[in-house]
């Protein structure tokens, strides 16, 4: 990898090697590594996250945008505006149809996929978000943050289900069946 590349960039391929059994330079007789996001972000990368059909990335960063990428090419497909802070997390419906972010701005949004356009900001956390998820049937959108709360909303209203106080929370996810959080 060229030293000319921005810090992020070598941290992604790092990371993408360390989920999968690769060498360092992105190739073992078995796996090979093929995409790198290009140069988009201008800050480090926070969270990465793929299509539930495998053809686009979703990345979310400290220069407070989320980028969508085409993951064959790496082509920078979309910019998403709208955090004030940086993007902490960021997960893709399982349709695909919809993105949800959290951010250090203490919101949750979604996203419309396709055009980029928020659909609506969910307001509550008093610190900012570390981790964001939607439940296995799209119905359910569960976010934790550092007010030590995990919080569940209804995906189609934003309306906020339930508040749960833990001593840290600092990721979510559900479990399979989407009973489990």
């Amino acid at each position: 990898m060229s030293p000319k590349r921005p810090f992020y960039l070598i941290k992604l391929t790092l990371l993408l090697c360390s989920l999968l059994p690769c060498k360092a330079s992105a190739q073992s007789s078995n796996h090979r590594v093929d995409f790198v996001l290009g140069v988009g972000h201008s800050h480090y990368i926070t969270k990465i996250a793929f299509s539930p059909d495998g053809r686009t990335l979703v990345s979310g960063s400290f220069d407070n945008t989320i980028r969508l990428w085409d993951a064959a090419s790496g082509r920078e497909l979309r910019i998403l505006n709208g955090h004030s802070l940086a993007v902490t997390s960021v997960a893709f419906s399982p349709d695909g149809r919809t993105i949800v972010s959290g951010s250090r701005d203490n919101t949750v949004k979604l996203w419309d996929a396709v055009t980029g356009k928020e659909i609506r900001s969910l307001s509550g956390h008093t610190d900012w978000i570390d981790s964001v998820a939607i439940s296995p049937e799209g119905r359910t959108i569960a976010s934790s943050g550092r007010d030590n709360t995990f919080r569940l909303w209804d995906a189609k209203s934003g309306r906020e289900l339930r508040t749960l106080r833990a001593t840290s929370a600092q990721e979510i996810a559900f479990s399979p069946d989407g009973r489990t959080v």
